[in-house]
């Protein structure tokens, strides 16, 4: 590049993507609510599908769930959604696994997102 570029004056920033990072990274979700409805448990995230699948292309995530408290009750199921109000910001389903609560948390693996959040969840 020294030929056509300036090297004393050039600053040449190298933005890694996900492909690089995206193994190393997680992101952290808190449980808001959730409502039961006739046909499942609809749960609603502080995270949204947009942070760890931007292009909407993935169809399962690799995640584990921290509970509060364990809790006896397993519901049939869960879906889990996004902050937004789009309606594909529905992130997964779970099935046959115990009831999410209010600040429980779901931490999805390898998403290839640019940071881990890592917050308190928010006190209404």
């Amino acid at each position: 590049m020294e030929e056509v570029v300036d090297t004393e004056s050039t600053r040449l920033i190298v933005e890694p993507g996900s492909a690089i990072i995206g193994s190393a990274v997680e992101f952290h979700t808190s449980v808001l609510d959730s409502k039961d409805t006739s046909q499942s448990s609809i749960v609603t995230t502080d995270g949204s599908r947009i942070n760890i699948d931007p292009l909407w292309a993935k169809d399962h995530y690799t995640y584990r769930v921290e509970r509060q408290k364990e809790e006896k009750k397993t519901v049939e199921k869960q879906v889990i959604c996004g902050y937004t109000c789009m309606d594909h910001d529905r992130i997964m389903t779970l099935s046959e696994e115990q009831k999410l609560v209010r600040g429980d948390r779901i931490i999805y693996e390898k998403v290839g997102a640019y940071r881990t959040i890592k917050r308190e969840s928010p006190r209404f």
